[in-house]
């Protein structure tokens, strides 16, 4: 079916939106600092102003005060992923984030949304965190930070869609409208800090001993990767978002274990090729790791959506 292609696309151009993520964050360029891609990053929510001539938007206090909070948080949750991505590989770090972001979304859902869940859906939280634990157990041994930042991004991300939730929950018939408020205004707060960076770093100068030869063109290159990157990703969401309006927002979310598998292919593939850019284990028993760490993630992804 035309819808399930649509699927499998998208989430495979999300996996190729992580490594190319990896490949600028190792860069020796200013944007390769995480603070600084997540704030990039987050300034493209702006394009969603080309959608204001099919939306209705109802400007209130609520909206604008429940927006900025799910701005600001989904910026700590870029800033967090981004540093787990530079420092860890993107095999691991991607799996688990993604499982622990339903996971903790079920939390703060029991917690302040009032939702219920079945016998199937808790089966589905303990695949997540025995895959989890699978594809992290490594990371624990030797850089606790591979597995704990993935984690506090996990949270940050559910705490974002919990708060959004919220806001659609409460106000009603206005989606598009609503997500436009919520994108401008942290674009807004990525633009506020980038102008901040910008001031806070002009003053400052890089010793001579640190410059790297040709960085004009190294911030060119990067730049431009940049922009592909978020074009991509903003392509790729699109054809997700076609692709539930066409068919089962299960089937579609449950496919995610395609980007997994992808991410862990093309990494071993870049790895071997193209090494200075990062280096991903692809020792035999890594790899039946992490291959049955992503089988237990994507199966509890599978039962929850």
């Amino acid at each position: 079916m035309l819808w399930i292609l649509l699927a499998i696309l998208a989430h495979v151009g999300n996996g190729l939106v992580f490594i190319v993520d990896k490949s600028i964050l190792k860069s020796k360029t200013a944007i390769g600092n995480p603070i600084q891609y997540a704030l990039y990053s987050a300034g493209f929510a702006g394009l969603s102003l080309a959608l204001i001539p099919w939306a209705h938007i109802s400007l209130t206090s609520f909206l604008v005060t429940w927006a900025f909070v799910a701005g600001a948080i989904h910026i700590c949750a870029l800033y967090v992923f981004f540093t787990a991505m530079q420092k860890g590989e993107p095999s691991r770090v991607v799996p688990i984030t993604g499982s622990a972001v339903p996971l903790f979304t079920v939390v703060f859902a029991l917690t302040f949304l009032g939702e219920q869940f079945t016998a199937k859906e808790g089966f589905g939280i303990a695949l997540l965190i025995a895959g989890g634990m699978m594809l992290a157990i490594k990371g624990v041994s030797k850089k606790g930070s591979d597995f704990v930042l993935p984690i506090i991004a996990g949270v940050l991300f559910a705490a974002y869609f919990a708060v959004t939730k919220y806001v659609y929950d409460h106000v009603v018939g206005q989606f598009l409208g609503i997500f436009i408020v919520t994108r401008v205004i942290e674009a807004l707060i990525a633009l506020a800090g980038i102008v901040v960076m910008t001031k806070g770093f002009a003053g400052i100068r890089m010793p001579k001993k640190k410059r790297v030869k040709n960085n004009h063109h190294r911030n060119i290159v990067t730049s431009l990767a940049f922009i592909f990157n978020k074009t991509l990703a903003a392509g790729a969401f699109l054809l997700q978002t076609y692709a539930i309006s066409l068919g089962s927002v299960s089937v579609v979310n449950a496919l995610q274990g395609v980007q997994y598998v992808f991410v862990l292919v093309l990494a071993i593939i870049v790895s071997l090729f193209f090494p200075k850019l990062f280096q991903e284990e692809i020792g035999r028993g890594a790899v039946v790791q992490k291959i049955v760490g992503i089988g237990l993630v994507s199966w509890g992804i599978g039962l929850l959506v």
